[in-house]
């Protein structure tokens, strides 16, 4: 008898240490390049997932992918010159099959 060992093809396109988070966040973070600086550092650090401006003002981003990259983009963020984080509320949610990182509108 033969057995399939599933296991051999991971179909998944995250890695098992990866995790995601929905963040939101408020201060000046519209009109300034901030979701397309997420997107590229998204790029940069191998993330998935998508942000988007909200109606009050603030940003939410999905972020999927290793913690340390994830960390390291949110670092980034709070560098740039013209964005001002006044404040980032992340929770940590299910891990989600996807490729790529876009802008929603």
């Amino acid at each position: 008898m033969h057995f399939f060992n599933h296991h051999s093809q991971n179909m998944k396109s995250t890695s098992s240490s990866s995790i995601r988070k929905q963040i939101r966040f408020t201060g000046i973070v519209q009109g300034v390049g901030f979701r397309f600086l997420v997107q590229q550092l998204a790029n940069q650090y191998h993330i998935s997932g998508w942000v988007q401006n909200q109606w009050d003002g603030s940003v939410i981003a999905q972020l999927q992918g290793e913690p340390d990259a994830i960390n390291k983009l949110i670092e980034k963020l709070y560098e740039d010159h013209y964005i001002q984080i006044d404040e980032m509320k992340q929770e940590t949610i299910p891990i989600q099959m996807e490729t790529g990182f876009r802008v929603r509108y």
